[in-house]
């Protein structure tokens, strides 16, 4: 159990350090090139949902032990 919590909380942390990256580049590239920008923030909020459900998750299974 201890080692499932450890893998999901640095699965979180380096999905953090993604949105993070991925945020900059989009700021960055949002005047040059507004198509990648846009993607790039699609990209953002699909990593930040996947994340909520993973938080979800890991809240579930505390509740329940």
């Amino acid at each position: 159990m201890k080692n499932a919590k450890d893998s999901s909380l640095r699965r979180l942390q380096s999905s953090f350090l993604t949105i993070v990256s991925l945020g900059i580049l989009a700021l960055v590239l949002g005047q040059a090139r507004p198509l990648a920008s846009t993607i790039l923030v699609a990209m953002i909020v699909l990593v930040a949902a996947t994340n909520l459900i993973q938080l979800r998750n890991l809240a579930n299974q505390a509740d329940q032990s």
